[in-house]
């Protein structure tokens, strides 16, 4: 039960935390990655652990998120109090497993 608390509460902040570009392809599949190059017929992402090469002429759409130097001023607010609130929360579950009660 316990292992399986932690591994939810990494998930938590892992998604609250990262942010990536997406790709999608004309069969429908999204692709979570970080767009690396780009040529005139194709385009390099990286995944967690692979560089893969995609033709653009699969791709429906790509979704690229700002990164925060090219924000205009001031800090991503969404972001920090989602991931304030998800980790809030993964401390109250955390603290509420220790002490045996259900929830």
């Amino acid at each position: 039960m316990r292992r399986m608390f932690t591994v939810l509460m990494l998930l938590i902040f892992t998604f609250a935390v990262c942010r990536a570009d997406i790709v999608s392809l004309k069969d429908g599949t999204k692709v979570d990655c970080l767009v690396v190059s780009q040529t005139s017929d194709q385009i390099g992402v990286k995944t967690e652990n692979k560089l893969y090469f995609i033709k653009k002429l699969d791709i429906d759409k790509i979704e690229f998120v700002q990164k925060l130097k090219e924000k205009e001023a001031g800090p991503d607010w969404a972001l920090i109090s989602f991931s304030i609130a998800g980790t809030s929360l993964c401390v109250l579950l955390y603290m509420l497993a220790r002490t045996g009660n259900n929830y």
